[in-house]
């Protein structure tokens, strides 16, 4: 059975402080990511059309009114010509 080394809070201490010390990228490093980062083209966005909400609620409530004034005609159409066969 392999015993596990326990670690005094102060050596834990200095084992995390040597991982998380600083460091410096290397200039290559940084002139190659600077270099590609500079050459990116250009991003375009298209805005979305119905992204406003006050234009999507005139669109939906506009679809609805339509909906029913067509269901009304209909029903006016299916009435008279009902009446007419009477």
């Amino acid at each position: 059975m392999n015993a596990k080394k326990l670690l005094e809070p102060a050596d834990m201490e200095a084992q995390l402080a040597n991982a998380f010390r600083p460091m410096q990228p290397s200039h290559k490093l940084v002139q190659t990511v600077r270099g590609r980062i500079g050459h990116l083209p250009p991003t375009v966005v298209i805005d979305d059309p119905l992204h406003d909400s006050s234009r999507r609620l005139l669109i939906i409530s506009g679809a609805i009114s339509g909906a029913i004034l067509l269901a009304a005609v209909v029903r006016a159409i299916f009435y008279v010509v009902n009446k007419s066969r009477m």
